[in-house]
This record gives structure tokens, C-alpha cells and sequence, in this order.
């Protein structure tokens, strides 16, 4: 039960914080005349871990609205396609997107906030409270949600994949809009060199690519069962 209300509660946490950035957020024309540049917000890492988390909980909160729910010791091919659905995307791009993002935001942060947040540019519009809602909330809502449900976790190297493609086709487009708009998305990138931002890309693909292993290491340490 308890699952469920915390399922509602980031559902609607995830739906008001989406609205609240597309419809009430007013940042300045510095921001705003770059704004038709990459899709809109889809040219951030954030938006795109905003939308895997809030299919994720409509996932799951109708997973538990049609209680299609099977323990996790049962047949896994007795799973609804519902359930199978959930576990994939909270295994998969779930758990590893809300861990990047909220992990590089902070630790770039923490390091120079300039580099990813410069104060000049965003303390006049952008509240703390949204701050937190959507470079917080993530990282512990999967952590909670861990704790609270028991995922079945795809082969490996499925896994691994998935999370690879999805961090690949994020980066490649991060370089297309720098090389063939020449607006580089982070202040970080703008700073760096041709090799600095090969370095970086580098560091945060592996980086990305470890939050896999992280979650599958975590989660089979908390259930004490084998959810391959």
C-alpha cells in the first residue's frame, strides 16, 4: 500500500514540476532567445530524467492501480507486460538517468557552480525549491523506490546496453547542437577546449555507464535475491 501513495505522490510531483517548466518558469531573454535551440528544454540532461520519471511512476502507479503486481519469487513470464514494463525502465534508464544527473549536478556544483549553474544567470528566475525538485528529488526517489519494490533486472548485457544507447544518443546530441548551432548546452563545455571536451564526455559517458552497475549492485544487496 505504501508503495502505491509514494507511486502517487512522484507522479504528481514529477507532473507539476514538468507543467511548472513549460508553462510558469519565466527566464530572462538571455535565456529565452535560445530557447527554439535543440528542441526546447530536450537539449538538457535534466528534462530528458524529468521525462523517464515521470513515465516511470505512471508506469508504476497503474501497475498498482490494475494490480498486476507478481512476487518477485515468482514465474517471471507469469508478469503482466505492465509490470515487465515498469521493472525495465526502473533497472534500466530509471535508476542510472535520476543517478547521473542528480550526482554530475551537485558534484559539478560543489566544484564551481559556474560551470554548470552560474549564479548571474539563473538566481533572479530560477526558484531553489524547483532547484531541489528536479536535481534532488530524483536520486532519492529512486532510492526510495529500491527499497520499496523488488525489480526483475534484464540480462546484463541488455541492461548495460540500454543505458549506453540512451547516454550515447544524449551526448551525440549534446555535440550536434554545439557543433551546428555553436550553443554549447553547459557553461563547462562552452570553457573547454576540442581535446578538454572530449576528456570530459569521456568521464561522464563512464560515469553514466557505472550508475548501471551501481543500481544492480545495490538492489540485489537489499533483496537478497537474484532478480536476473
Amino acid at each position: 500500500m505504501f508503495s502505491a501513495v509514494f507511486h502517487l505522490i512522484m507522479f504528481i510531483h514529477y507532473t507539476f514540476i514538468i507543467y511548472y517548466e513549460q508553462n510558469i518558469l519565466n527566464p530572462p531573454e538571455e535565456i529565452r532567445k535560445h530557447e527554439k535551440i535543440g528542441l526546447g528544454s530536450l537539449k538538457f540532461i535534466t528534462f530528458w530524467d524529468l521525462l523517464v520519471q515521470w513515465l516511470y511512476f505512471t508506469v508504476a502507479l497503474l501497475n498498482d492501480i490494475l494490480h498486476s503486481n507478481t512476487p518477485v519469487s515468482g514465474q517471471h513470464r507469469k508478469c503482466s507486460q505492465l509490470q515487465k514494463c515498469r521493472d525495465f525502465i526502473f533497472t534500466t534508464i530509471g535508476f542510472s538517468t535520476a543517478t547521473f544527473v542528480c550526482s554530475a549536478f551537485w558534484g559539478l556544483y560543489a566544484l564551481d557552480r559556474e560551470l554548470i549553474q552560474p549564479a548571474a544567470v539563473f538566481d533572479s528566475w530560477f526558484p531553489t525549491w524547483f532547484n531541489q525538485g528536479t536535481h534532488t528529488v530524483p536520486i532519492f526517489g529512486v532510492l526510495v523506490e529500491m527499497q520499496l519494490i523488488c525489480h526483475r533486472f534484464p540480462s546484463r548485457k541488455t541492461g548495460f546496453l540500454t543505458v549506453a544507447c540512451f547516454a550515447s544518443s544524449y551526448l551525440l546530441w549534446t555535440l550536434f547542437i554545439g557543433y551546428y548551432w555553436d550553443f554549447w548546452v553547459y557553461a563547462i563545455l562552452k570553457q573547454l577546449t576540442g581535446f578538454g571536451r572530449f576528456v570530459f564526455i569521456t568521464v561522464m559517458a563512464a560515469f553514466f555507464a557505472l550508475t548501471y552497475f551501481v543500481g544492480e549492485s545495490l538492489h540485489h544487496t537489499s533483496w537478497k535475491v537474484k532478480t536476473l
